[in-house]
Formats: C-alpha cells, structure tokens, sequence
C-alpha cells in the first residue's frame, strides 16, 4: 500500500495546526504586553489623581467609572485570553492525534517505530524526552547528568517544579484577581462618593 499520500496530509495538517498553535500563544502573549501597559498607564494616572479626587464626593464616583471601566476591560481580557487557551489546547489536541498517526505509518529503513528512536535518542543524548512527547510545543529538556539543567539559583528540585508550571493557569489567575480587585476598589468608592452626599459642596 502506498502510504505517501495520507503522509503527506498529515505532515501538512500537522504543520498547519502548529502555526494554528503558535498564532493563538501569541495573541496570549501580545494581550498580557498590552495589559501591562493599560494597568501601568492607569496605576501611574490614578497614582496622581487619588489625592486630589478621593476627599470629593465626584472625585470618588469618577474614581468608581475609571474602576468600573478597568473591570470591564479586564473581564474582556480575561475572556479573549480563555477563547485562545481553548482553541490553542484544540490544536495540542489535534496535533497528538495527527502526530499518533503519522508514526502508526511512518518507520525508519530498518522499520523501527519512532518511538524506538526517541528511546535511543534519550540513551545516547542525555535528553530528557517527556511520555507525552506529541504534546506541543515540545517540552524536551536535558537531563540532570548532562550539566546543562540551569538552576537558576533555586537548586535543581525547584528548577525542575519550575519547568512543570502552565504559565496560561498563573495568566488567568492574574486577570481574575484584578477583576476582583477593581469591582472592589469600584464599589468602595461608589460607597464612598455616596456617602459624602451628592447634594453637598464638591
């Protein structure tokens, strides 16, 4: 049976769920630059602004509209940065199955799986190959007798807790703490501006 055809398929399908991949982590990424800059561009705003605003009854309820407003942007973020892990996780997901599958039909002249060629690789190499080696991007890394695990000056335990992390949790936790804490800084000063009394001198 000439395998060529479907080979070729999958090889193209999976270079393009890759890009696919690779696309959707950059939104990520170019999202968290853009929102340092906003939450940076308004702490050093609001920074200014605080002393002279807080002690007014409309300087509190502007105070609650600039709160309320980094609250919705941020619940946007925090969406827009859901939609992407989803769909880039559908994409890690495909790529597993179109990699599966690619090695089902695939071997070396001497018909050897290339699950075989990893094992070697990682025998003569001193690469530490994960059991999920299709989980993209490639999470490949040297092993402890190679000399070249950094330690970043944690020691090697740590370094290697570190390397396990999923960087797209810690994002997502750090859109919902700041979505906490403006609609509470919003309310506060909603209280605050009301309790001055709107008809009073401000």
């Amino acid at each position: 049976m000439d395998h060529r055809a479907p080979l070729e398929w999958l090889l193209t399908e999976y270079t393009q769920t890759a890009e696919d991949w690779r696309t959707r982590d950059r939104y990520k990424q170019e999202k968290f630059m853009g929102s340092v800059f906003v939450f940076s561009a308004a702490g050093f705003l609001l920074s200014e602004a605080v002393p002279t605003l807080a002690g007014r009854p409309w300087g509190c309820l502007a105070m609650a509209g600039v709160f309320v407003t980094l609250a919705f942007y941020t619940f946007v973020m925090l969406f827009s940065v859901t939609k992407d892990q989803t769909f880039r996780n559908g994409s890690e997901l495909l790529m597993r199955s179109l990699a599966a599958e690619i090695e089902r039909i695939t071997r070396d002249d001497e018909g050897t799986p290339v699950s075989a060629i990893l094992a070697r690789l990682h025998a003569a190499h001193q690469i530490d190959i994960p059991k999920n080696y299709y989980a993209f991007p490639r999470r490949i890394k040297p092993t402890r007798q190679s000399g070249l695990l950094p330690k970043v000056g944690l020691g090697e335990p740590i370094t290697e807790r570190l390397t396990k992390l999923h960087t797209a949790q810690w994002l997502s936790w750090f859109y919902v703490l700041l979505l906490v804490g403006f609609v509470a800084l919003a309310v506060f000063f909603t209280v605050r501006g009301l309790s001055y009394g709107l008809g009073g001198p401000g």
